[in-house]
């Protein structure tokens, strides 16, 4: 993870150098037709404005600040400072219609950005002092006030003959000009953008998650402050590799053997309130250094889908099972190599003997082949104990008598069973095999919170921890919470021409794989806004970065939220589909996702950008339903290999959109559908022919993939959510 400084990010509409320069320019052009006076008054009247905020007024400011859509706003040209809210002595800027735009009715809440815009076009564009007839047929007076010079009401009956010159390029946040990467210096950045905006914070970025950076080599450990630990460490290590006879005696390989390089990798160990608790030192394998064919054949090794977990933890909850959590202990290492591998020996712990190198016995840390080797030897170890692996999850092994189930990650082990003396069983002869750490009950899985309710039945799981770590290393703990994690689809891609550096790329690919892990894993509700960013991963503008911000400010106010399984009255496995018809500029390409539920939680989800150009939205909605049916084709079948209904046929899947429907059901091939290639056709065979699949029509306010397709309302999004 990189370290970003968040008080150098950039601020969305912040253009208040442009509007003092455009300020100063017609103050001075006004001074050759005798408006010196008018230069003398604005500035003047600016200072009274920004000093003179009552109390009651900031906490207007700090109610107001978050929709900053320039109304209010006051910026001394003269010192830079800028100051919201000032209700009590600025004349606040009226509508058309004679409402109050700050304090709308509640009918006028609900309407439509574009209207929302095109008043804000309007305010700016009226002349100062004008009369307008109010509904009540009093006449009032339209006062506009400019971000750049704010003038109060006293100071304005004081001097009649002062000027109040309007700010006709004030626009909304919705309506702001989009930065032109065109006329930009061999840096990227315009003239007049903030220096200390988003290229000078990029340069700012840092590796590294850590306060206390960790040696490199074994050299720098041993001649530092911490030489003891590190040595203890790094004996440690060896002694372990010593009882695993990782490998033979260091000897003199054969003449043409590939002697493979190595490196100690050394890292701290900390505890709950962030202290040191372990200093870590391993020794590992180069393994980029390996060639195929001679130091290794088969790398792949299966691991534990999310939605399969997931699937499991409801099934827990439902049913009161019983789970407990195992590690095991440098498991790479209980795993034997096909290969003849030579590798150095450890730095610092030779035998002095020049040309001398170990031949590897066990799957060391680095290697190529190590997971695959790990797995293999897990497997061969449960298959001995009656345990056989699902066909639609390899890292799923059940017993066919006890029906324990057994969920690797890699060296995590998850332990499933209807009561706990069946569990202890099967650890007792897996002891015999393998070093475990054992755990207990399961709390902490792969960095995430489980929260288990007897009571109630429920289980929650959330990313608390891995949240406030992240907003912490970027400095936004304390940052204002944004109601939804994305505004607008359509962030406008790099012109030609445009490229950002390599710390800007790293940077913001980090920050975008940070937020992916999250989406992946517990927060479905930023599903899309990932989606939509992580197009821009390999040219990123500032726009993508203050839209990357405001889903950090978003979950910021959502850091416990996460998913939640409890029993209800909808327990079966549930879908939903939806699409966004051609939402990408770009490329003119649909965005489709779906959603499936099992006792009221989602188990599986996905938003993605359509491979191929729909010309319709009865299209775009139809292959996003086929891609639903490949999801169901996988959780259905695994119910039922775990022994459980859940997931028998049909399998019930909501769409929005009647057309597609009908589309799916009618077996009839017409001139509309002829050029939907044949794999998208999946879901007409589930559900006319295979009956596996049932469509059901819902209504768009009950559709829980809408939110997966676009940005939606903070409303609309709240009630998605839930």
């Amino acid at each position: 993870m990189l370290l970003i400084d968040n008080n150098k990010l950039p601020i969305e509409g912040d253009s208040s150098d442009d509007n003092i320069a455009d300020l100063l320019g017609q103050l001075q052009a006004d001074q050759s037709d005798g408006g010196n006076q008018a230069l003398e008054g604005a500035t003047t009247s600016n200072r009274q404005g920004v000093e003179g905020v009552s109390d009651n007024t900031k906490n207007t400011n700090n109610t107001n600040n978050t929709n900053n859509t320039g109304n209010g706003l006051a910026t001394n040209f003269l010192s830079g400072q800028s100051t919201a809210g000032l209700t009590d002595n600025v004349s606040r800027p009226t509508s058309l219609n004679g409402r109050d735009q700050d304090n709308p009715p509640e009918s006028n809440q609900n309407e439509s950005n574009n209207q929302t815009a095109d008043n804000s076009r309007a305010e700016s564009e009226l002349p100062t002092n004008q009369h307008q007839n109010s509904q009540d047929g009093s006449t009032r007076q339209i006062t506009t006030v400019t971000p750049s010079a704010v003038v109060n009401k006293q100071s304005t009956r004081n001097n009649k003959s002062q000027r109040i010159i309007p700010d006709t390029s004030r626009r909304s946040v919705r309506d702001k000009p989009r930065i032109d990467y065109s006329q930009t210096n061999k840096r990227g950045m315009k003239s007049s953008d903030n220096p200390d905006g988003f290229r000078a914070m990029l340069t700012r970025v840092v590796a590294g998650t850590k306060e206390r950076p960790c040696p490199t080599s074994i050299d720098e450990a041993l001649s530092g402050p911490n030489k003891d630990k590190w040595l203890a460490a790094a004996e440690e290590e060896l002694a372990n590799h010593d009882k695993q006879t990782t490998w033979q005696e260091p000897c003199r390989p054969p003449r043409k053997a590939h002697v493979l390089p190595g490196r100690w990798v050394l890292s701290y160990k900390y505890g709950p309130m962030g202290e040191i608790s372990r200093y870590k030192a391993r020794w590992v394998v180069k393994g980029f250094h390996q060639i195929e064919g001679i130091d290794f054949n088969e790398t792949f090794s299966s691991t534990l889908k999310a939605s399969s977990w997931r699937l499991l933890l409801a099934l827990i909850a439902k049913y009161g099972l019983v789970v407990e959590c195992s590690d095991v202990v440098a498991a790479f290492l209980e795993s034997l190599v096909q290969e003849e591998i030579w590798v150095e020996q450890p730095h610092r712990f030779t035998n002095k003997q020049q040309g001398h190198a170990c031949r590897l016995n066990k799957a060391l840390y680095g290697l190529k082949q190590a997971s695959h080797e790990w797995y293999e030897t897990l497997y061969e170890a449960l298959k001995s104990l009656g345990f056989k692996r699902l066909e639609h999850d390899h890292c799923v092994f059940i017993n066919t008598i006890t029906k324990v189930i057994i969920a690797a990650y890699v060296d995590d082990l998850l332990f499933i069973a209807r009561n706990r003396d069946l569990i202890t069983q099967i650890k007792k002869e897996l002891d015999k095999r393998f070093n475990f750490k054992h755990m207990g009950d399961l709390k902490d899985y792969l960095g995430m919170n489980v929260v288990r309710n007897l009571d109630n039945c429920s289980i929650q799981v959330n990313q608390t921890k891995y949240i406030n770590q992240l907003l912490k290393q970027l400095g936004m703990e304390k940052c204002s919470p944004a109601k939804s994690p994305m505004e607008q689809a359509n962030i406008a891609v790099a012109p030609d021409g445009y490229t950002a550096s390599s710390s800007e790329r790293e940077a913001y690919q980090s920050l975008m794989g940070a937020l992916n892990w999250l989406s992946v894993m517990t927060r479905p509700d930023i599903t899309y806004a990932v989606s939509n960013l992580s197009r821009s991963l390999n040219n990123p503008t500032p726009q993508h970065m203050n839209a990357a911000k405001r889903v950090l400010r978003y979950l910021s106010g959502t850091v416990d939220d996460g998913l939640i399984y409890q029993p209800g009255k909808n327990d079966g496995l549930e879908g939903f589909t939806d699409a966004s018809y051609c939402d990408d500029y770009e490329t003119s390409r649909s965005t489709g996702a779906y959603v499936y539920k099992l006792f009221n939680g989602p188990v599986a989800w996905q938003s993605k950008l359509q491979k191929l150009v729909a010309t319709s939205t009865c299209e775009s909605e139809y292959i996003a339903a086929a891609e639903a049916c490949k999801e169901a084709l996988y959780l259905g079948p695994m119910l039922e290999e775990l022994g459980y209904d859940e997931g028998a046929a049909p399998v019930l899947l909501s769409i929005d959109n009647q057309a597609a429907m009908k589309l799916a059901t009618n077996p009839i091939n017409h001139t509309a559908i002829k050029h939907i290639r044949m794999r998208y056709h999946l879901v007409r065979q589930l559900v006319s022919e295979t009956k596996e699949i049932r469509l059901q029509w819902v209504d768009t306010r009950g559709q829980c993939a809408d939110p997966l397709t676009k940005p939606i309302g903070p409303i609309n999004f709240g009630l998605a959510r839930q």
